[in-house]
């Protein structure tokens, strides 16, 4: 029974002590305030801070710095690096494409470019087009026989820049004589074909004319192909034969008579009629 007893107080004990513990901790324990309106004060947000993925790049970086202007100088020049025409300014950006049109000029060709880049590179850039003279239409040169016509060698011709001079000399012939020429042998090439024609004499033809005169033969005589030939026709005309002379050619060393076609022979052999004969077949 005492046993009891004894446990009941030690129990109350411990409860006593328990409760004052207890409210030893509520006093501790603060309460938060609420706003006279009774809201709620909202709650501070959580921030979370993430690992960054790579480099992180300040934002200066993608500030573009101010562009710089840049002037474009394009010079056009021939061969000789002369001015073709007057340069063309434009106003551009550093950095910026590069594109240039390319202009035609009468009577030349674009060749060349220096100075070009993709992309503007300097405020004050050159670029410069050269340009070369287009080939002009050929000059031909034919060489003719005056006396029969005949082409005497293959024909010639000579070419260079348009507008430019040329300075030609007729061609030398073994055995000829420049007699004449139609043409300039001094002119400018041009988009238009010129055409020189000289014509040329044997060298020892002193004198030619065209006659119209019957001739007897005085004495058999050989029919030549042509004037100072050595190897005659094998046909000889008889004496007292009668021919009609269509042409006189006086050279260094006798007088020759064109009886048409291939056949020529000295004047030494004939007689000059004055009258018309009667001609027998």
């Amino acid at each position: 029974m005492e046993v009891i007893i004894l446990f009941k107080r030690i129990r109350q004990r411990w409860r006593k002590r328990r409760q004052a513990r207890n409210a030893r901790l509520t006093s501790l324990i603060k309460r938060p305030v609420l706003p006279q309106n009774n809201l709620a004060v909202p709650e501070k947000p959580i921030t979370t801070v993430s690992k960054p993925v790579g480099t992180l790049v300040p934002e200066t970086a993608f500030i573009e710095p101010p562009t710089k202007k840049a002037r474009i100088f394009i010079n056009y020049q021939d061969e000789q690096h002369r001015p073709l025409q007057q340069p063309d300014i434009f106003v551009s950006e550093l950095g910026q494409r590069l594109q240039i049109t390319i202009p035609e000029i009468p009577n030349y060709y674009f060749n060349a470019m220096t100075g070009i880049t993709s992309h503007v590179v300097q405020t004050s850039q050159v670029v410069t087009l050269h340009y070369r003279k287009q080939t002009g239409k050929a000059v031909l040169i034919y060489c003719f026989d005056f006396d029969d016509h005949h082409l005497l060698k293959i024909p010639t011709f000579a070419v260079g820049p348009i507008d430019t001079e040329y300075y030609l000399t007729a061609p030398a012939i073994a055995g000829y004589r420049l007699y004449l020429w139609a043409g300039k042998l001094r002119g400018r090439f041009s988009k238009q074909s010129q055409t020189i024609v000289c014509y040329y004499r044997r060298t020892n033809w002193q004198l030619v004319q065209p006659v119209n005169y019957l001739v007897t033969i005085t004495t058999t005589t050989s029919i030549y192909p042509e004037p100072e030939q050595n190897q005659p026709h094998p046909i000889r005309l008889p004496r007292g034969s009668v021919w009609k002379v269509f042409k006189e050619v006086q050279t260094t060393e006798t007088t020759w008579l064109f009886l048409g076609g291939a056949e020529w022979i000295k004047k030494s052999a004939t007689r000059r009629l004055t009258s018309q004969p009667s001609l027998s077949q």
